[in-house]
């Protein structure tokens, strides 16, 4: 649990981590396996917790599916193109549920890690759209 203002230290007990699920709008197969390959290399390295830097984290834990959806899709509306959200929460359903609303809204999945104690994390970098 966090307290206020307090910094989040990394966690190195993911289990399952994805990162950089999407390559950039129009990118060709040879970017998208760039991407996947850069992508393995920075998980490799264990550079995963320093990648990104949200713009805003919401915490969604404790609700059920479809509110984490929801409720990211409304916070997402007040960033800009570029901006990331950070999406925190207990439903599982939220790995598969949370790829397939940043892919239909046209933002990037730049990371999905479910944690020990089912807190499922993901990173989602908004489009050019709503």
């Amino acid at each position: 649990a966090r307290s206020g203002g307090a910094s989040r230290a990394p966690s190195s007990a993911t289990v399952e981590r994805v990162l950089a699920v999407q390559p950039r709008a129009g990118a060709g197969a040879a970017a998208r396996s760039a991407a996947s390959t850069a992508a393995r290399r920075r998980y490799n390295a264990g550079a995963i917790d320093s990648l990104y830097m949200p713009a805003r984290t919401l915490d969604v834990t404790g609700t059920l599916c479809p509110i984490p959806v929801l409720l990211a899709r409304r916070a997402m509306r007040a960033l800009g193109p570029g901006d990331q959200l950070e999406v925190v929460g207990d439903d599982p359903a939220m790995m598969v549920d949370m790829p397939v609303w940043a892919e239909k809204d046209g933002h990037r999945l730049l990371e999905l890690a479910k944690e020990p104690g089912g807190q499922v994390r993901c990173l989602v970098e908004k489009g050019r759209g709503d």
